[in-house]
């Protein structure tokens, strides 16, 4: 399994299953690492 495939698995559980709201930002930061490791894998 790749890396960026795993993030892009564990965005949703980010943004419901974190509590005292900090759902948005680690969702957020998830799919942003995931984007960029996309990205770093496609270029390599």
């Amino acid at each position: 399994m790749k890396l960026s495939t795993m993030f892009f698995i564990l965005t949703p559980f980010g943004f419901f299953c974190t509590e005292n709201g900090t759902g948005l930002i680690t969702g957020s930061v998830f799919l942003i690492i995931g984007i960029i490791l996309k990205c770093v894998e496609r270029n390599r």
